[in-house]
């Protein structure tokens, strides 16, 4: 009877998989920060030291418009704000697909601010 055993003996798997290291299952366990970014700007540091109680912050982005859902300061996906309850939840309009999402989660190549990569 002929045996696949190509990559060792099934009784030895348990072993192979302590050298490995984590299952899978355990890292797609791992908690990861998400953020919901309503809107971005840049001030001159003065300005911002000005800021007050009751002062207001105009950003050039429509009231309406998507906010974006970013995994480690990159985003992944858009959506729209929805009250939950008593909570803010975000439902999903647009989303790269996985295998996209999962490189947003590897090592940065650029400057972790530089956002050239929206959704």
């Amino acid at each position: 009877m002929p045996t696949d055993w190509a990559a060792g003996p099934p009784w030895a798997m348990e072993e192979r998989e302590k050298r490995r290291g984590p299952s899978l299952d355990r890292i797609l366990a791992l908690d990861v920060p998400l953020t919901v970014v309503i809107a971005e700007q840049r001030m001159a540091l003065g300005k911002l030291l000005d800021v007050q109680p009751g002062s207001v912050i105009e950003f050039d982005k429509p009231f309406d418009a998507p906010l974006e859902l970013r995994i480690h300061d990159r985003g992944i996906a858009a959506g729209q704000a929805v009250l939950l309850a008593d909570h803010l939840g975000l439902q999903i309009t647009e989303i790269q697909d996985r295998a996209e999402r999962i490189k947003k989660l590897g090592p940065t190549t650029t400057s972790p601010k530089s956002h050239e990569s929206k959704v």
